[in-house]
């Protein structure tokens, strides 16, 4: 009986707590893409994360469309122009 009850709770064991998955990935687990879960060194996931460069993470900053038109493309326009200054002006 004690077996078929540890049998039962070694698939629930697989999956450890982690408050992210750069934690996870850290402590030398692979954090499991598809469940947002941490597991073991086996983790049967079809995606399965092992680089903390590769965690999803929310942008950290937003996207500013007028930074973008009025400063961005301005310098972009005057690094492929030959008198540069005209665009800044």
């Amino acid at each position: 009986m004690h077996m078929l009850l540890l049998l039962l709770l070694v698939p629930c064991l697989t999956f450890i707590s982690a408050d992210d998955c750069t934690d996870c990935v850290n402590s030398g687990r692979l954090w499991c893409l598809q469940t947002s879960q941490c597991g073991g060194t086996t983790l049967a996931c079809n995606t399965s994360i092992t680089v903390p460069l590769n965690c999803p993470s929310l942008p950290r900053f937003a996207y500013n469309d007028e930074f973008i038109r009025t400063e961005i493309m301005v310098l972009t326009t005057a690094a492929q122009n030959e008198n540069p200054q005209l665009c800044f002006e």
